[in-house]
């Protein structure tokens, strides 16, 4: 079922996310206000791209279902179940779909080594997904400035083993 939705998803999306790559290509860097607007675009894009089922879940999210007989973590869907835990004293949501390439590390590798719409398929076809990982795993990963930057620490799977997040 998830590589139904990843195969729809990719082609549907592909052809939004090759025109607004083109673009950033091109774009002066002297026109920061476009450049600006056009990344934000491609962002939201691909947050749109990401939101089915999760590929991945942590260990404790997977502990907290069983336990709590919530059926499958798998069935999620950003935007849709992200309430499901319930929200903590701080007022943030208890779960969280986190994309364990962050998504502005994509847009870059997106910019610097997509020259074809294939391109564009092959990568999103490839993206490492999403994880949904629990709030305090999400603020572990943010107290040891990993939250958006990945690629500098070793990528996804060294952050998530530096911090103990074991995933399925």
């Amino acid at each position: 079922m998830r590589n139904q939705f990843l195969t729809q998803f990719t082609d549907a999306f592909a052809p939004t996310v090759w025109d607004l790559v083109q673009q950033l290509q091109i774009v002066d860097n002297e026109n920061k206000q476009l450049h600006k607007v056009l990344k934000e675009a491609l962002n939201q894009v691909l947050r749109k791209w990401t939101d089915r089922p999760p590929a991945m879940v942590s260990e404790k999210i997977k502990e907290i279902f069983e336990q709590e007989k919530l059926g499958s973590p798998f069935d999620l869907i950003p935007g849709k179940n992200d309430e499901v835990l319930g929200r903590n004293l701080k007022g943030n949501k208890k779960l969280v779909f986190d994309h364990v390439l962050p998504i502005n590390e994509f847009i870059q590798i997106l910019i610097d080594r997509c020259h074809t719409l294939d391109d564009i398929k092959l990568k999103l076809l490839t993206y490492p997904e999403i994880c949904v990982i629990t709030r305090d795993e999400d603020d572990m990963l943010n107290t040891n400035h990993m939250k958006t930057k990945r690629l500098k620490y070793g990528g996804w799977k060294a952050c998530y083993k530096a911090i103990g997040i074991k995933w399925k």
